[in-house]
């Protein structure tokens, strides 16, 4: 009796995945899946919080907020008039990130030394980039030029 009742939660649980996946990354095979490497001594940040973030951005915009903790550094810069850049740090853990490619043009490229996807939303131009070696994974989201947010990444010394 119980093994019919797991069995039964788990294609219950399994019917309500497949649709929930659908909501959030659009078509089946409409993204880019992004597999990071899985490194056990890597398992922090190795040093202060400004060894993550970038040493430049746009004009007017200023750091507003950073939040970190062991595994993830979050840091938020403001423009004053409402916009927003947002920029995630994490150390790489094996885990993947995913892009929807549904209105979305995604491409793949270096950012200095450094392996990079660059997804740009058509309806509305919000870029997102997610930067990565083989120790940390960057993400950049904002409403910004592409050459803009190259810049930015490229700015971004890691540990030494």
């Amino acid at each position: 009796v119980c093994a019919v009742g797991l069995g039964l939660g788990a294609m219950r649980v399994e019917a309500i995945r497949l649709p929930l996946m659908d909501f959030l990354v659009g078509e089946k095979e409409g993204y880019t899946q992004v597999q990071l490497p899985s490194l056990e001594e890597n398992a922090a940040f190795c040093g202060e919080a400004q060894d993550y973030l970038p040493t430049w951005v746009p004009a007017g915009f200023q750091l507003e907020s950073v939040t970190e903790d062991s595994r993830f550094l979050q840091a938020v810069y403001g423009d004053g008039g409402g916009g927003r850049l947002f920029l995630t740090a994490t150390p790489s853990s094996g885990s993947s990130v995913m892009l929807d490619r549904q209105g979305t043009v995604v491409t793949q490229r270096d950012i200095g030394t450094r392996g990079a996807f660059l997804a740009k939303r058509g309806s509305d131009d919000r870029l997102v980039v997610l930067m990565f070696d083989n120790s940390y994974a960057y993400t950049l989201t904002g409403y910004l030029e592409e050459a803009d947010a190259v810049a930015i990444m490229e700015s971004i010394p890691g540990p030494g």
